[in-house]
């Protein structure tokens, strides 16, 4: 848009956290190009299987200026994050998802991958240093290629549990994984997790407290006997946004892509112009396209995550 300058005030979605406004879904989308965030859901619900893409950043859960009493609940499941980018000269991003402020949450099945430009890169970060985060599981999530590993920071007093399990790291940039103090290992479950580098040193695949550690210094200390190191076996791992639009029969562009997507009508619909069938393309280059995944994330159910179930 003509002069529309980025800052950081300027969002794909906003959701504030007042009073009743809670406990939405947001389903399906196509979210590109938002100067700061694609989305902030600082007042909790359900984020799934959307499509972000040249965003700053993916998406904030939780968090605020003045924070929910208690924490909001949070569901993210089943998105796609990809070329992650600074928000201008001087706000350098390329953030995937963050999070603060949770009463209880998921992060789970999401594709982090592929950043780009953004020269901060975060891929995920959960942070208790100005609002707790009680209750967090991450688990089943890729993060492939985006230069830095998940973070927790803040101080352990104000998370829990924090559940790490079954994710698939693999970077040639920064930790894959880094904790930001020693006692906050003491809130960790950890499990069957795999991270490969083929650039970083053996000794310096995690951060706790800002010390590096092996892999089998860090099962040590959380009490992992099931995480592991090994090399990738993901069928096309680097997919991008053109490839997909070379993949449709069109241009095999960014800029084509979006142009298709922005002609989207109810006169004029292409299924090819969806999340649902992009995040379908993206997964099976990391090996997900199992069927009763995309069954789950393609149905009618308003949230996939509640308490009572817990």
């Amino acid at each position: 848009i003509p002069l529309a300058d980025p800052s950081v005030f300027r969002h794909g979605i906003y959701l504030q956290q007042d009073g009743s406004n809670s406990g939405h879904l947001i389903k399906n989308n196509i979210i590109a190009r938002s100067a700061s965030h694609g989305i902030q859901m600082r007042n909790g619900g359900t984020i799934y299987n959307n499509l972000f893409t040249f965003n700053s950043i993916g998406f904030l859960l939780g968090g605020g200026d003045a924070g929910k009493s208690g924490g909001v609940e949070v569901d993210a499941y089943g998105n796609v994050i990809m070329h992650g980018k600074n928000l201008d000269g001087s706000n350098a991003r390329g953030w995937g998802i963050t999070a603060e402020n949770i009463s209880v949450g998921r992060v789970s099945g999401n594709i982090i991958a592929n950043r780009i430009s953004g020269t901060f890169p975060i891929s995920f970060e959960a942070s208790s240093s100005t609002y707790p985060v009680y209750d967090l599981e991450f688990d089943n999530n890729i993060i492939y290629n985006w230069g830095q590993g998940p973070e927790f920071d803040g101080p352990s007093t104000s998370y829990t549990s924090v559940k790490i399990r079954n994710n698939q790291i693999s970077d040639t940039g920064n930790y894959l994984l880094e904790i930001g103090t020693a006692s906050l290992t003491g809130k960790i479950t950890s499990s069957n997790n795999r991270f490969n580098s083929a650039t970083i040193p053996s000794g310096q695949i995690i951060e706790i407290a800002a010390v590096d550690y092996t892999i089998d210094q860090y099962k040590t200390r959380v009490n992992d006997t099931t995480s592991y190191t090994g090399a990738d076996t993901f069928l096309d791992p680097e997919r991008t946004i053109a490839s997909y639009d070379a993949y449709i029969g069109r241009a095999g562009t960014f800029d084509s892509f979006i142009s298709g997507a922005r002609q989207q009508s109810r006169a004029n619909f292409n299924p090819a112009f969806t999340a649902a069938a992009a995040n379908s393309y993206f997964r099976d280059g990391f090996n997900l396209d199992d069927p009763a995944f995309e069954v789950k994330l393609n149905n009618t159910t308003n949230s996939i995550f509640t308490t009572s179930s817990r």
